[in-house]
């Protein structure tokens, strides 16, 4: 986990747009490309560059985060 949460900082330090892919409740899974906004401890902030909306994720929805640049 905190690798995971290295690796997310760093992400939001470099300001990095990533694929997002999550699931919610009664909805099922979702997308989209975004920027991390903050880190804590249990949620994630996310700023969604498609609908310019900022969604805070819990880590346990998250399913997969992937740099656009692929190797980061």
């Amino acid at each position: 986990m905190e690798k995971f949460i290295a690796q997310a900082e760093k992400w939001r330090t470099l300001n990095t747009l990533l694929h997002v892919r999550y699931s919610k409740k009664k909805v099922g899974p979702l997308t989209f490309s975004g920027r991390i906004l903050s880190v804590e401890k249990e949620e994630i902030l996310f700023y969604d560059v498609d609908s310019k909306t900022v969604l805070k994720l819990s880590l346990g929805d998250l399913d997969d985060l992937v740099s656009s640049a692929g190797s980061e």
